[in-house]
């Protein structure tokens, strides 16, 4: 009987051990799943948040996937891609094409094929035979279109909204106009601005194109340039702190700044408040951008940025918003960057850019400051300049100003183009030789005298 007994009590605990075993293994998985939906859940509480980061221009540090020299290392396994970039910068565009159509074809993931797309784009742009702007507008719009990229490559997308806005510039033709906001596919109907925008509804479209590139990601060229526009597209409002400040001593001691009180309407003052608090949203991500580029040492595009910025800047200090000290820091750190990247015509506006703000800044310069304007822009027109190449490209630009400033018409942008030239001839008397012999500029015409007096 004891035996019996045993061999039952034996048989019980079994079953309770092993009915423990079970309610012990089923707690642990609830657990463990639950755990697991919870870390789905975080994660797709991430991609959301992320998501809404990025709506907002707030992008991971990976997300910022370059173009060009710089993303090559990220393409080592694609030769394609290398091969067609090493004939775009030989200028052999049709070969490039193809290499840059293979390498999409080839891409191992969706940002290697999204820089592949955008350099085709490019590479169309610039055929030498006929080149195809408006399949490069076309070609650059899919890619930024695509529901594919949604979540990738957005300084890609970024940059190629900011192609539009140059492509448009430099080719300002209805054609392009309309392949930019209406063309297939139509994803820009949204963006292009009402026919009785102000200024206009070609600068305001394009406005809107730059805004539109930072809201996918605030590169500098996209916060530079609407910084920008914000000058150009409130000139009335300009006009009255440029002609305040132009009957400034010394700008070096006072800096440009106008009573606002006495200057401005009230309207005036709201517009320029308004004003003021956009350029300094506008500066401080252009400079954390510049900042992430050159870690990058991204040196043609940090040479480019850093002439519109400079020039931005100093557009700036005539309403208070630089000072003359961080224009001249701009202005000579655009010098270092455009010779250290060979940037030919950007090298030209740097170099012009500070000598007319030195010029402006010392209205009596010293025998030593003369010399370093002139040091800046003797290689520029001297017939053995080192730089006199170049001197067709900003030859035709001053002649256009003084041809526009001497009709009609006044425009402060044209004035602007002069005053500065015409503040370095007053302390560099070749330099206005150069101006009268080769551009053509009468110093007692009415162009130049109604620059020159500041109480008109």
């Amino acid at each position: 009987m004891n035996s019996t007994y045993l061999k039952a009590k034996n048989s019980i605990l079994v079953v309770i051990f092993s009915v423990l075993l079970i309610l012990i293994g089923y707690i642990v998985f609830n657990f463990l799943n639950s755990e697991n939906e919870n870390k789905q859940s975080d994660t797709l509480d991430t991609l959301d948040t992320l998501d809404t980061q990025r709506t907002e221009g707030v992008v991971n540090p990976q997300e910022h996937v370059l173009v060009g020299t710089n993303s090559l290392p990220g393409l080592s396994k694609n030769d394609a891609y290398k091969n067609g970039y090493a004939a775009m910068q030989a200028g052999d565009y049709e070969a490039a094409i193809e290499y840059f159509r293979e390498a999409s074809s080839i891409a191992v993931s969706v940002n290697e094929k999204m820089l592949s797309e955008y350099m085709l784009a490019s590479s169309l742009r610039f055929t030498r035979e006929a080149p195809n702007v408006l399949e490069s507008i076309r070609r650059y719009k899919l890619l930024i279109g695509n529901p594919e990229y949604k979540n990738s490559g957005f300084r890609i997308k970024s940059d190629a909204v900011n192609k539009l806005v140059s492509m448009y510039v430099s080719t300002p033709s209805p054609e392009n106009f309309n392949e930019i906001f209406f063309g297939e596919p139509q994803i820009f109907r949204n963006i292009v601005a009402d026919v009785d925008a102000k200024p206009n509804q070609i600068d305001s479209s394009m406005l809107n194109l730059l805004k539109f590139s930072s809201d996918i990601l605030p590169t500098a060229e996209s916060e530079l340039k609407i910084a920008n526009a914000l000058f150009n597209h409130n000139k009335d409002l300009y006009l009255k702190f440029f002609t305040a400040c132009k009957k400034v001593v010394n700008l070096e001691e006072n800096g440009c700044q106008p009573d606002i009180d006495a200057l401005l309407t009230s309207d005036e003052k709201e517009l320029f408040y308004e004003i003021e608090r956009e350029f300094k949203q506008r500066r401080a991500a252009a400079d954390t951008d510049i900042e992430f580029l050159r870690t990058v040492q991204t040196k043609g595009t940090i040479a480019r940025l850093g002439s519109i910025r400079s020039r931005v800047f100093h557009k700036a200090m005539y309403l208070g918003f630089t000072t003359p000290s961080e224009v001249q820091d701009a202005l000579e750190q655009a010098v270092i960057d455009t010779e250290f990247a060979d940037g030919g015509e950007e090298i030209v506006t740097a170099r012009f850019e500070k000598a007319i703000f030195l010029s402006l800044l010392r209205p009596n310069p010293t025998a030593e400051q003369v010399e370093e304007i002139a040091q800046l822009i003797k290689p520029l027109y001297e017939p053995s300049g080192t730089l006199s190449h170049l001197k067709p490209w900003y030859l035709g630009t001053l002649t256009t100003a003084y041809r526009e400033l001497s009709g009609e018409e006044y425009s402060i942008q044209h004035e602007m183009a002069m005053r500065g030239p015409l503040a370095i001839a007053k302390v560099e008397p070749e330099f206005k030789n150069f101006l009268v012999e080769e551009v053509g500029w009468d110093f007692e015409g009415i162009a130049i005298s109604r620059i020159m007096n500041p109480d008109r």
